[in-house]
């Protein structure tokens, strides 16, 4: 025999309750028709100016900048705290 359940059903999820928004979009969206898929044309590539593709690059540059100095920063940080408790 092998070991794991019964082989029975398996027990429901336990969901977060559900608060006031959820409760309120619920009561409305019984309401309402929900709309069906987009028919017809799918949506057209569109073209992105030049200097909007360097300034991605700068952009994510600066970001990963940033990220990295947060990075070094918090190093620092949890090595004095382990220096104060020593």
């Amino acid at each position: 025999m092998q070991p794991g359940g019964d082989g029975g059903f398996a027990p429901e999820g336990v969901s977060a309750p559900e608060g006031r928004n959820e409760r309120i979009l619920d009561g409305i969206g019984s309401h309402l028709r929900v709309a069906g898929g987009a028919h017809g044309e799918s949506p057209h590539p569109v073209a992105v100016p030049t200097e909007e593709l360097t300034e991605r690059i700068r952009v994510a540059a600066a970001v990963c900048r940033e990220q990295l100095a947060i990075g070094e920063l918090k190093q620092v940080v949890q090595a004095r705290h382990q220096g104060a408790l020593s």
